[in-house]
């Protein structure tokens, strides 16, 4: 905009409240309760401030009004009349450290809690997380909401980009972004030295001026009673200020801080301002009025498409991506639970009649959202917040899984099982296979049957025949029993499984006649022409001859039909059977020193990383097979205790204990890869490193609803606040690729890997763990300043047991024309497995009948087949009951980097189907069409997204 041309100051007074960091959440708590009293009383009785902005988030009135429900009218009065803006979030969640499917589930309750008041803010204000996804424009939109503001996460694109510019998502679907190079505590406090309003401090007019004028126009130092903090952002602005990037009449300045009381004299001190620099007009407003002024007066902007993890202006805190690790893990499991199992059973057996759980699992979202706030998911609070965030988990799952388990038996037409399990010779097994493709996957579970029959059990499938078995026993007394013993089988069957869809299996010890009599059938008829490839497989106890398909087991090897392991003179070794490709893993384990804390890792001048590449003794067979394969290696590591007090050196000597389990399952195209260890090591970081062999520039990183090619290399980041970091997010994978040659590395719940560059190709390290013993630290050689107070968190050592879950994959092409997105998928994902007891039909009909629901075709225990089939690389990310309405909500999405084509099978029941948004607004009243086998045609751009509500489903 040119010089000349006249522009509007929006000073936006609000609060940004950390619900849980340096303090549990009940204490910051009782301090809320006194900053909205506070700011209810000013709102009241001063009308010339017009608007004060609650941050964004919808939780804090919950927290408000459970210990103030009496102010519940004022607030809604407030929020009515437009002077309180709340939401449109729950909490400020992480981006990067949670699923697509929670950061929707976020706003969806966000938008309710706050009608329940009165209109949300209609403004993606999210302004203090860790750097920002490349979809969150995607999910914004699909929220209808069409700006972002936000402060953390630009790079060197931030020049040619300016305040404000439009973000697109990989889908062409847009946001106008706005960044706030000055913080969201810009002019906090404006014109006092003390911003508190319980410390008071007087009114100083000169430092009013010199604040304001150092970020609008950037003509004077910033002030010396600024903290640091603000001042080093400010002195970037130097020479041209906010009122030079601009690219609209309109400037942002935010006015409030962290858990700051509402500035009661900002009016006059506005006034005072208007006065003093009368070349701008002055308005106290909201983000929205800021943003509709720049719609009006904005020039061309300019676009960008992709994530935000630069730290030109501000610290990005990556270390946060590792940090207390076991949070991460228990978030990932906890996600996968309600996202892929106990949504979807739910949504089914509402379809079937059963009972409506949905209220249920909003609360487990709560409580699972909750310890999403961006402070709390990151790991960098003290040990109180962290230790309340485990009982939140435990409650989440106890939901989930609760509702899932009744789920699974209702559509089965069962009932649970007492919950002291007894032994008996029988049982039957639902089964809830989660992914929309028809898949044989290995299903586990544990069975009591009466003691010397457990080496006989058999798994029968729904027509009666054996599945390949294999059979852990151990002999227990029975629960509650010192006089009775029983035998525990851990059973792993091979079982083909319908594309989402449940089946029942029948467990049976061989004593039964019938029984043995099939297996024996069975076994006779698959001998007929059974050959093996390889070494002799010792044959299935059930009796069901060797098969290609079956997993082969030596001291050194493991080996099924695709993929070939060996742990050799070479060290580990992983062979692609289709294309004779040798993957000389060179799997090793680094431990370096870490000086930093929670937010960021710090190296230890000097410090040489100790690297074990060898297990300390022969591997040993865990598992042999012939559904799952399993060999046992032990690494050991001295490594240092813990670094010294002055923090120069590491000091003292412990052992590291690992034990790694290399384990291939019947028809996987994928190692599974278990390591255990119990960490007695303090101040240090603990890596996998793996090489692909594969040499490329650029890897693909799972991320929420798309797959980022990130460089190997990142940035060089000359001149940035913060030096950037090599480690960077990934979501369950990350993947290298050149030409034909691919290799992958999976992990549930690790967040943090790095691409290194050797000369034998790209090198995939995986943190595991990062220990530190404090909140933030003043001293980081990779950070210029503290990032929180310097508190001690011993707990954030994770000491004591831990137990990492990964895979390796090699492949071939181009990541989405191969098997890696579905067996990613199964390996996060795998089949659910329940003990039920079946009801006569005639009584599932009956209890339908009672449920209001009309009559049922055969359950799926009696016909198989699936509910829901998507083809191949589209990917499903939710089956939901709908929030507000009797149906059921079925969201997809695209994983390529280019446009395809494709479809959705509804395999039961002909429900009307409509387009909707991510909120489950309608996009429109007409019918999607079906063809006559159930299917609805798709196209999707690269990262599309879509989702669609059936109603009237019945199954």
């Amino acid at each position: 905009m040119a010089d000349n041309v006249r522009k509007t100051v929006y000073v936006v007074p609000h609060t940004h409240w950390d619900r849980e960091w340096y303090e549990p959440f009940q204490v910051f708590r009782a301090r809320l309760v006194r900053v909205l009293d506070h700011a209810i009383g000013v709102l009241g009785r001063d009308t010339r401030f017009r608007r004060f902005v609650l941050d964004g988030q919808a939780v804090i009135l919950e927290d408000y009004l459970e210990a103030r429900p009496e102010r519940e009218p004022d607030i809604r009065r407030l929020v009515q009349d437009g002077r309180l803006r709340i939401g449109p979030w729950y909490v400020l969640a992480d981006e990067f450290l949670v699923s697509p499917e929670a950061l929707i589930r976020n706003l969806s309750i966000g938008r309710r809690v706050a009608q329940r008041f009165g209109r949300p803010m209609p403004v993606g204000y999210t302004p203090d997380p860790f750097g920002h996804i490349a979809q969150l424009p995607l999910i914004l939109h699909g929220f209808g909401l069409d700006a972002a503001v936000f402060q953390r996460g630009v790079g060197d694109e931030a020049e040619r980009l300016g305040l404000e510019f439009i973000w697109e998502a990989s889908d062409g679907s847009s946001v106008l972004a706005i960044q706030l190079p000055a913080t969201y505590s810009a002019v906090a406090g404006l014109g006092h030295a003390t911003w508190d309003y319980e410390e008071g401090g007087a009114y100083d007019a000169d430092l009013a001026v010199r604040h304001v004028r150092t970020i609008l126009f950037g003509d004077v130092d910033p002030p010396d009673e600024l903290p640091f903090w603000l001042k080093l952002p400010f002195s970037r602005l130097r020479g041209d200020g906010l009122a030079g990037r601009s690219r609209s009449q309109a400037l942002l300045l935010p006015n409030g801080t962290d858990h700051l009381y509402l500035q009661e004299d900002l009016p006059d001190v506005i006034e005072e301002l208007a006065r003093a620099l009368p070349q701008v007009d002055w308005v106290l407003g909201d983000l929205e009025e800021y943003l509709d002024r720049v719609r009006e007066t904005a020039g061309p902007l300019e676009r960008y498409r992709g994530e935000f993890r630069g730290s030109r202006y501000h610290h990005i805190l990556s270390g946060v991506l590792s940090s207390r690790a076991y949070l991460k893990q228990a978030n990932d499991r906890a996600q996968q639970l309600l996202e892929r199992y106990a949504e979807p059973l739910v949504a089914l057996a509402r379809a079937a009649g059963g009972y409506d759980a949905s209220a249920l699992l909003e609360q487990a979202w709560k409580l699972l959202i909750k310890n999403h706030f961006h402070d709390s998911i990151c790991g960098c609070s003290v040990d109180a917040v962290h230790r309340e965030m485990v009982s939140r988990f435990a409650s989440v799952t106890q939901i989930g899984e609760t509702e899932a388990r009744r789920a699974l038996a209702r559509l089965v037409g069962g009932t649970l099982p007492g919950v002291v399990p007894e032994p008996a010779p029988e049982a039957t097994l639902a089964v809830f296979n989660p992914l929309p493709y028809a898949r044989e996957s290995v299903v586990s579970y544990t069975v009591y049957v009466p003691e010397g029959m457990g080496d006989a059990v058999s798994v029968l499938d729904p027509s009666g025949c054996p599945l390949p078995v294999q059979r852990e026993v151990e002999t227990v007394f029975a629960h509650g029993r010192s006089d009775r013993r029983v035998d525990r089988v851990t059973l792993m069957a091979a079982v083909p499984m319908p594309a989402l869809g449940v089946s029942c299996l029948k467990v049976a010890a061989a004593a039964d006649a019938a029984v043995t009599g099939q297996v024996a059938a069975a076994a006779s008829e698959a001998g007929a022409g059974a050959q093996t490839d390889f070494w002799a497989v010792a044959p299935d106890p059930a009796g069901l001859a060797a098969s290609k398909a079956d997993v082969r087991v030596d001291h050194h090897a493991l080996e099924n039909e695709y993929l070939r392991f060996e742990l050799g003179p070479e060290g580990p070794v992983l062979i692609d059977k289709a294309t004779k490709r040798r993957h000389v893993l060179r799997l090793r384990f680094e431990d370096v020193a870490d000086a930093g804390d929670s937010y960021d890792f710090s190296p230890l001048p000097g410090d040489a990383p100790i690297v074990i590449d060898r297990p300390a003794a022969p591997a040993r067979i865990v598992r042999p097979g012939p559904v799952v394969g399993a060999l046992a290696a032990e690494y050991r590591f001295s490594v240092p205790a813990r670094l010294s007090a002055d923090r120069s050196r590491r000091e003292g000597l412990v052992e590291l204990p690992v034990e790694v389990v290399f384990q291939l399952e019947r028809g996987a195209r994928a190692l599974h890869v278990y390591v255990s260890l119990d960490n007695t090591a303090e101040d240090h970081r603990l890596r996998l490193v793996v090489s692909s062999g594969v040499q490329a520039d650029y890897v693909w990183a799972g991320d929420s609803f798309v797959w980022l090619r990130r460089p190997v290399r990142p940035p060089k980041g000359e001149g940035w606040y913060q030096k950037p970091q090599p480690t960077a997010p990934m979501r369950h994978a990350v993947a290298v690729s050149s030409g034909e040659a691919g290799f992958a590395v999976m992990a549930r719940g690790l967040k943090e890997y790095e691409a290194i560059p050797t000369a034998s190709g790209v090198d995939l390290a995986v943190t595991l763990l990062r220990c530190v013993g404090w909140l933030s630290r003043d001293d980081l050689l990779s950070r210029p300043e503290g990032a929180g107070p310097s508190l001690p968190v011993p707990e954030a050592q994770c000491l004591g047991t831990h137990r990492f879950e990964l895979a390796l994959m090699p492949f071939s092409g181009p990541y989405w024309q191969s098997p890696l997105l579905r067996e990613l998928d199964a390996f996060v994902t795998p089949p659910m497995a329940q003990a039920v007891v079946l009801r006569p039909a005639a009584d599932r009909g009956e209890a339908r009948a009672a449920a209001g629901a009309s009559p049922a075709p055969a359950a799926p225990s009696d016909t198989g087949g699936s509910f829901l089939e998507v083809s191949s690389p589209l990917l499903l990310s939710a089956l939901k009951p709908a929030d507000e309405r009797d149906s059921v909500i079925v969201r997809i999405w695209n994983p390529a980097p280019e446009p395809v084509e494709g479809w959705i099978r509804i395999g039961r029941g002909r429900p009307a189907v409509y387009a909707v948004r991510l909120d489950e607004t309608r996009l429109g009243e007409e019918r999607l069409a079906l063809d006559a086998d159930g299917r609805l045609r798709v196209a999707l751009p690269p990262g599309g997204v879509c989702s669609y509500e059936l109603v009237d489903w019945c199954l």
